[in-house]
C-alpha cells in the first residue's frame, strides 16, 4: 500500500523505531550537504506556496503488540509503532534538522507550532506523569541511548561504558553540520528565515509512503535494496 504524504503526515500519530538488523546511520559531509541544498532551494509556485519536493520513499511495516518494548506499550493504540524497512538513513537526517531547528527557534516557537508543539509533532512528547520522555523516533538498541543522549540532549538516557563508533560520530557530525547551517541562515535572514525553513520542511518535503504488510514483502524489499548494492 503507497500513499504520497508531506512531513506532517508522515509523523502524525506514529512512533519509529529502527530494528537491530539495520545498519547504523552512515550519511556524512556530501549527503546532508545535498539535501540542505535540496530543501533551500524549494521555490515557491505562481500561486505562492512551495514547489512540492520528492524526498524518496519510505517503507513502512506496521509492529505487534508483542514487538514494541514494555515501557512503550502504553501507547499501542494511541499510536501506531512501525519498523522503517528502508529509508531510515533519510529520515534520521530530518529528525535531526528538525531536532536542531526546534532548539534553535525562538522560545515562541514557528508559525502557528509553539517549541512544545514542534516537539510533540517531530522529536518527543511527555508523559502524564510529566518526566518521561517518549520519542517519536528511536533505535531499537544500537545506539539507542546515545540518540538520547546525545542527539536529544536527554541525560536519563544512561550511555554505555563506549559508545564511541562510526555511527555515533556520524549521528554527531550531522547534528553539529545542521545546527551549524541554521546558525548562519538566522544571522543572514533572522527569524523569518527560520520560518520559511520550517513551511518548507512540513509542507513541500513529499515522501511515498509504502506500508509492508508480510516478512515476505520485507524480504522483497531487502532484495532490491542489495541489488542496488546498498
Amino acid at each position: 500500500m503507497a500513499e504520497t504524504v508531506n512531513l506532517i503526515n508522515l509523523f502524525r500519530d506514529k512512533m519509529f523505531r529502527i530494528q537491530n538488523y539495520q545498519r547504523g546511520y552512515s550519511w556524512g559531509e556530501r549527503q546532508l550537504n545535498e539535501l540542505w541544498d535540496d530543501i533551500t532551494d524549494i521555490k515557491r509556485g505562481a500561486d505562492g506556496k512551495y514547489i512540492n519536493h520528492y524526498t524518496g520513499t519510505i517503507f513502512l511495516k506496521a509492529m505487534s503488540s508483542s514487538e514494541i518494548p514494555k515501557t512503550e506499550r502504553w501507547m499501542d493504540g494511541e499510536y501506531d509503532f512501525y519498523s522503517v524497512v528502508d529509508g531510515q538513513q533519510r529520515l534520521t537526517s530530518i529528525v535531526l534538522l528538525m531536532n536542531e531547528l526546534i532548539a534553535l527557534a525562538p522560545e515562541e516557537g514557528l508559525g502557528q507550532d509553539t517549541r512544545e508543539d514542534l516537539y510533540k509533532k517531530f522529536i518527543y512528547f511527555t508523559h502524564k506523569n510529566g518526566s518521561l520522555r517518549c520519542y517519536k523516533f528511536l533505535y531499537d538498541e544500537n545506539n539507542r541511548a546515545f540518540l538520547i543522549n546525545k542527539i536529544f540532549g536527554d541525560s536519563s538516557a544512561i550511555l554505555p561504558p563506549d559508545p564511541d563508533s562510526v555511527y555515533t560520530r556520524n549521528l554527531l557530525f550531522a547534528k553539529e553540520f545542521f545546527s551549524k547551517k541554521i546558525k548562519a541562515l538566522r544571522e543572514a535572514g533572522g527569524v523569518e528565515s527560520l520560518e520559511e525553513l520550517y513551511r518548507k520542511l512540513q509542507t513541500a518535503l513529499i515522501f511515498d509512503e509504502r506500508k509492508i504488510e508480510k516478512d515476505l514483502d520485507v524480504q522483497a524489499v531487502f532484495e532490491t535494496m542489495n541489488n542496488r548494492g546498498k
